[in-house]
């Protein structure tokens, strides 16, 4: 998937119209307030559109970009600068994703953006398809590490290089999927937004049989919420077995059910995905 301008514009709408991943904490503000259609200027192309695509096609780096672009049309926001590192002379300590001045309200807003995908194995452990990453490890840091470092003695200095004289707000922008176990109920994660996208999960051994597969590509997985049209290119059950097996790593897809049901948002695992999960989860709480 090329960051296209078509394209471009339908991800916008996606980013602008889904729900958070996660509930603000301490002194955060959600982002969606920043997002509403009433303070985004659009139908016009953005310096952002028409540049050629970047190299760096990883995840987080389209996340950043297409969040760069939404902000870029805003009424009354601007970016002041992004990934900004701050270093105390012998290591680096961490990094700010963005700084904007709200010119409505003279704010000046350290902003940090994340998009991730879990797999609900119990109330407390949702690993990523990577299973090192977790949900409650990302929200321990995004809170307790990166937003307090806009505070820093360290921060300030480096801001006011950069003629930034402060940070008023702390705002969070997050996005992406907690998919829930087929064939088990457990309940919503609590650091979880209550209106966060939904999808289920599966093992090989758990797929049902009538169901058609859509697999997605990594570079799809932005808008998967949405479940909009990427294609109808689709796989029997006994198909994806063997295409799962072959994958690296969890194979994110569309299910389609039935005609008459919606087309919902998945991922298959494998039973070593599941040890290694597992796995994961023990060293995290006995690292010795």
């Amino acid at each position: 998937m090329s960051d296209s301008t078509p394209l471009n514009h339908k991800l916008k709408e996606w980013l602008r119209a889904s729900p958070p991943l996660l509930q603000s904490q301490n002194d955060t503000r959600l982002a969606e307030r920043f997002l509403r259609a009433d303070v985004i200027e659009t139908g016009s192309e953005t310096a952002e559109d028409t540049a050629p695509p970047d190299k760096d096609q990883r995840l987080g780096r389209r996340f950043e970009r297409l969040t760069h672009n939404v902000l870029h049309e805003h009424a009354h926001l601007d970016v002041l600068a992004s990934n900004i590192v701050l270093h105390d002379g012998t290591r680096t300590i961490g990094e700010l994703d963005l700084v904007t001045y709200d010119r409505q309200r003279d704010k000046y807003q350290h902003w940090e953006m994340t998009l991730k995908f879990y797999l609900g194995i119990s109330p407390d452990h949702w690993p990523g398809p990577n299973p090192i990453d977790n949900l409650h490890r990302k929200a321990s840091r995004l809170f307790g590490h990166q937003f307090p470092l806009s505070a820093s003695a360290l921060a300030q200095e480096r801001l006011l290089s950069l003629d930034i004289p402060r940070i008023d707000e702390r705002v969070v922008l997050s996005r992406g999927t907690l998919f829930y176990p087929a064939e088990q109920t457990i309940s919503a994660p609590e650091i979880a937004h209550p209106d966060h996208h939904k999808g289920r999960w599966w093992t090989i051994s758990q797929l049902p049989a009538a169901t058609r597969w859509q697999p997605l590509s990594r570079n799809d997985w932005i808008g998967t919420g949405s479940v909009s049209d990427k294609g109808t290119t689709t796989l029997a059950t006994n198909q994806l077995v063997d295409y799962v097996q072959s994958a690296p790593s969890p194979l994110m897809v569309i299910a389609y059910h039935n005609a008459n049901a919606l087309p919902e948002p998945g991922f298959i695992v494998s039973d070593n995905w599941l040890v290694d999960a597992r796995d994961a989860k023990k060293h995290s709480e006995h690292p010795n």
